[in-house]
């Protein structure tokens, strides 16, 4: 950072020796003016008119003479006055300032590869369109010192990146020279954002073979793909990749914005009444929604188990309405079910949405809401407008933009106007969503499937909990003591009715207490200790931290190690992961035999990343990093073996929610029982 400082200081100077120039100019003008005026006023008195004429002076000399105090020439007087005086010494201090900056400005290039070398676990960023430029402030934000490679040397941005104490390397990123240059070889990570495909697939080629000169690390590589089908099968192919030099993830504005737009302003709908959704005009980004929320809806309406089976309507407000709905659902199967998905199209024009409240009729509700998404920002603006005026008043409309600025910013700080905005790359250039792409999705869904766990478990405790409140005596303490120590151990998929389950969670305290070494022989004194075991444990896990809470960094971080690790254990079973896309309607399911092969591949990866993080086995504590549970998966409790079992049964759901699918390779139709688990 102090080098930086120094860079922007030393172009800073420039002004200043400049000022410094000037002011030593003009006083030395004066001065020299000064002295030579004097020295001829003293020859007029003496009447000398040799003298008179020897010193006789006009503006050339006075310039002249200012001119050599540049070059270090003293004035012809051994006494000089306090004018001119100033003036060699503010002459000398910008002459001396300016070839120090002169020297460094000459050599920079030189001083920077000097310095490069001595960094390590930075960013290089390729490309300084806009987006780069959003992700170079979102890095400096972070405090994540940044190299950018930019091809045009005229770039307007290059400048307000220099100020902003990121160096900026000159040439093509493609070649692997460049790349040195910047540091790949320590580099942490590497962004390419140029606007052709085919470059930034290029640039990871070339990072990749430095990348594997490496001696340690790994260098993390993202590319924008801006073909979303493209960049999907590219991120699938990535996914579990063990390359232990580079790995290579891949985005789509377009597609994260999709994604983020909908956690956003999400489809909620009323058990009676189906959703409905307008996006105003169909270009890639509303292209995205449509399929994104296409996808959410029936992975949720699977999940609710809804028979009633609700449709999520559709109207597209664009001038070319019909033909891009078509394309659309030749690209996207799901959403040739009308029944599932009816849709309305529209015209721009206020006149053709004014009518759609009568098109819709009794059939479907008024949209809910409205995602204007054109890739023009100043038309974006209009319709959503427009959509404001003439829609129904319950219509919430979302404007999307490339960036929050101009009427956009005044839509948004307008409390008359209520429009949402959506800053695009403002909300996917950032880099709290760089890396882990491919899995972010998925680990988002596991931490979900975490926290409903964490709230199930709650309510179990609550159940064995108000099984206790009723023990008042040391007769019926002792009668449930006996009622939970005879429930019989849970088998996979077991399902235990309510008494049962607070009965086995009283019973798995109670021999927890007892492995403490306690004397636990008094009925009434053990129940009254399992009431304080569950209350602790409850307070423990009461609040599960949400994925964007700040106290739940660990989880996030154990989340994706396990979004990872499934491509792994699909590797295992002849399997693969592919973009949902393509089969909506995926029908993959494990048998008993790989969930519990694959149960105990999860419980062995928990525990290395157990073990790597430091901790070991013993009373559950998560301050001092202890577990009973590091211990293999056949020495597990039986109700903690089942969480791996559940996690295992729920990969096609996560993956579903995150727009994948797990496919079995053609030559694998049913696993073998005997398959070998140790992978």
């Amino acid at each position: 950072m102090t080098e930086l400082k120094s860079e922007n200081a030393a172009r800073r100077l420039w002004p200043v020796i400049g000022g410094l120039g000037a002011a030593a100019f003009v006083l030395g003008c004066i001065g020299f003016h000064s002295m030579y005026a004097s020295e001829l006023a003293e020859a007029v008195k003496a009447d000398d008119a040799l003298a008179v004429a020897d010193r006789t002076y006009d503006w050339s000399d006075i310039v002249f003479g200012t001119m050599e105090l540049f070059v270090f020439n003293p004035p012809p007087w051994s006494q000089v006055n306090p004018i001119l005086n100033i003036a060699r010494y503010l002459a000398f201090a910008a002459t001396i300032g300016a070839g120090v900056v002169a020297v460094f400005a000459l050599f920079s290039e030189q001083f920077l590869a000097m310095r490069l070398k001595r960094w390590s676990d930075h960013v290089v960023v390729c490309g300084l369109g806009y987006k780069g430029l959003t992700f170079v402030q979102s890095l400096r934000a972070a405090n994540r010192r940044v190299i950018v490679i930019e091809s045009n040397p005229a770039n307007p941005v290059i400048e307000d990146c220099r100020e902003a104490g990121v160096r900026i390397i000159i040439g093509d990123a493609q070649h692997a020279p460049i790349l040195r240059r910047a540091g790949v070889e320590k580099a942490a990570w590497l962004l390419a954002v140029c606007p052709d495909d085919a470059v930034n697939a290029e640039i990871l080629l070339a990072a990749r073979e430095i990348a594997r000169t490496r001696k340690s690390g790994r260098l993390q590589c993202l590319a924008q793909i801006s073909h979303p089908q493209l960049c999907s099968m590219l991120r699938v192919s990535q996914i579990g990749d063990d390359d232990r030099t580079w790995s290579a993830d891949f985005f789509n504005t377009d597609d994260t914005s999709a994604a983020l737009v909908l956690d956003a302003y999400p489809i909620v709908a009323d058990r009676d009444k189906p959703p409905h959704i307008l996006i105003g005009h169909l270009d890639s980004l509303g292209q995205r929604v449509i399929a994104t929320a296409a996808q959410r809806w029936l992975s949720q309406r699977k999940q609710d188990d809804d028979t009633r089976q609700l449709p999520l309507a559709v109207t597209v407000v664009d001038d070319q309405a019909d033909d891009k709905v078509a394309a659309l659902k030749r690209q996207h199967a799901m959403l040739r079910d009308e029944a599932n998905f009816p849709f309305f199209t529209s015209s721009t024009s206020a006149e053709d949405v004014s009518q759609l409240k009568d098109r819709y009729g009794d059939a479907v509700a008024p949209p809910d809401w409205a995602y204007v998404t054109s890739a023009d920002d100043d038309q974006n603006v209009a319709t959503a407008l427009m959509l404001l005026y003439h829609l129904n008043l319950t219509t919430k409309v979302v404007l999307t933009l490339s960036r929050a600025h101009g009427t956009g910013k005044v839509l948004d700080s307008s409390p008359r106007i209520d429009i949402k905005v959506f800053p695009t790359f403002e909300k996917t250039c950032t880099s709290d969503l760089l890396f882990d792409v491919s899995v972010r999705r998925l680990a988002m869904e596991i931490h979900e499937i975490w926290r409903e766990e964490q709230f199930a478990q709650v309510k179990r405790i609550d159940k064995a909990l108000a099984r206790l409140e009723s023990v008042r005596d040391q007769d019926a303490a002792a009668t449930l003591v006996a009622q939970a120590r005879a429930v019989a151990p849970a088998r996979p998929k077991q399902a235990r009715s309510d008494d049962e389950a607070a009965l086995a969670m009283i019973k798995k305290s109670l021999e927890n207490l007892e492995k403490t070494g306690g004397d636990h022989g008094d009925a009434l004194a053990s129940t009254s200790s399992v009431v304080a075991a569950l209350k602790k444990e409850r307070a423990d896990i009461e609040n599960p931290p949400e994925w964007d809470d700040d106290e739940a960094a660990a989880y996030r971080e154990s989340s994706l190690a396990q979004a990872h690790h499934i491509a792994t254990k699909l590797r295992s079973i002849d399997s693969t992961i592919q973009p949902l896309e393509r089969d909506e309607k995926s029908t993959f399911a494990f048998t008993e035999a790989e969930v519990e092969g694959l149960a105990i591949q999860e419980h062995d990866r928990w525990m290395a990343e157990r073990f790597n993080a430091g901790w070991s086995v013993g009373p559950k504590e998560k301050g001092k990093k202890t577990s009973p549970y590091l211990v293999p998966f056949g020495d597990l409790p039986s109700d903690v073996a089942e969480w791996d079992r559940v996690f295992v049964r729920k990969i096609p759901q996560i993956l579903q929610r995150a727009g994948y699918k797990a496919v079995r390779s053609p030559k694998q139709a049913v696993v073998d029982p005997a398959v070998n688990w140790s992978v």
